[in-house]
């Protein structure tokens, strides 16, 4: 406890409010990024550079799979074309993915 550590510490009285701590497994934080990408479970190597790839036949629990032409780097993977695409099997309330757009090197970029 804070006050057996420092008993010069002033803390707030207790609230009154439900314990909303997970009680089942939570999938773990998922990075695309070759650097911490340890719950990959797709096909193909996962390593820098650019590659195709695709899901397995069965993704296992709290993994991850990408399908389709991708760029990977340290610390993020890049769709390479227009059809790629992310499987993650997770357990969780909610997913945030941070992301950006995906520009097409084939378009004309005039109109």
């Amino acid at each position: 406890m804070l006050s057996q550590a420092d008993e010069n510490v002033s803390l707030p009285p207790p609230v009154d409010a439900p314990d909303t701590t997970p009680r089942s497994s939570l999938t773990p934080e998922t990075y695309l990024g070759t650097g911490k990408a340890v719950n990959y479970r797709g096909q193909g190597a996962y390593d820098l550079g650019t590659a195709v790839f695709d899901y397995p036949a069965q993704l296992p629990s709290d993994a991850f799979a990408l399908r389709g032409h991708w760029t990977l780097d340290f610390q993020d993977a890049t769709a390479a074309d227009d059809g790629a695409t992310i499987a993650l099997n997770y357990h969780a309330r909610n997913v945030y993915l941070v992301v950006g757009g995906y520009r097409n090197p084939h378009r004309d970029e005039r109109r």
